[in-house]
Order: C-alpha cells, then sequence, then structure tokens
C-alpha cells in the first residue's frame, strides 16, 4: 500500500509539470541477495521551466518519509516525536547546465562526526 500512496504523489506533482510523463501501471520487483523492493520508474520531459532539481526537491519528501498526507503526517510527527530528524532521509543525485538529472531518495541516513 505505502508504494503506492508514493507512486501517486509522485505523478500528482509531476503530471502537471511534465510535457511527457509515462509511469508503468504495475511496479517492478528488484531484488538483491538479501530482499525484494518494488520500484515503478518513472519517466519523462520536464516543462521548458523546470529542470531535475527543482523537480527533485518538490518530490522530496516522498510519502515514504513524511507520511500521507503530507501536511497532517508531518504535523502528527512533530507533536509526537521529541527530536529533530535531521538526516533520517534525502535525495541524492546530479543535474547538468541543461536542467537533465537523476535522483533517488536516500533513507535511514546517518550523520558521522
Amino acid at each position: 500500500h505505502e508504494h503506492e500512496l508514493v507512486t501517486q504523489a509522485m505523478k500528482e506533482v509531476l503530471r502537471e509539470r511534465s510535457s511527457e510523463l509515462h509511469v508503468p501501471s504495475s511496479p517492478q520487483l528488484i531484488t538483491t541477495p538479501t530482499l525484494w523492493h518494488l520500484a515503478t520508474p518513472f519517466e519523462g520531459k520536464a516543462n521548458s521551466q523546470e529542470n531535475a532539481l527543482t523537480l527533485a526537491c518538490l518530490l522530496h519528501p516522498t510519502p515514504a518519509l513524511s507520511g500521507f498526507p503530507h501536511q497532517a503526517a508531518t504535523q502528527v510527527i512533530a507533536e509526537l516525536e521529541p527530536f529533530d530528524r535531521e538526516l533520517f532521509g534525502g535525495i541524492v543525485g546530479w543535474c547538468d547546465s541543461e536542467g537533465n538529472g537523476e535522483w533517488v531518495v536516500t533513507i535511514r541516513c546517518a550523520k558521522l562526526r
């Protein structure tokens, strides 16, 4: 259920900012030696005024990190958790001078001193 919520939230953000958007109707299964993971690849072409970094920032945090619906979930988290999540999750990727790029969500990050 979580994967579907994340996919739908991402579609809503990207649909209004893309001239083309291709999202498979079903997720793919990615396997590693230790786990299985659902993945839905999004491919498309952003509107001319958008770039990969702007879109990544609009998508972050996804419901997988912040809950759903976003505003209500973040309010509950702030009320219940006695600490700042700091680097619990983030985005990592690249963006070239033409605005193209590729970004992924990181979860359960660490802060080293």
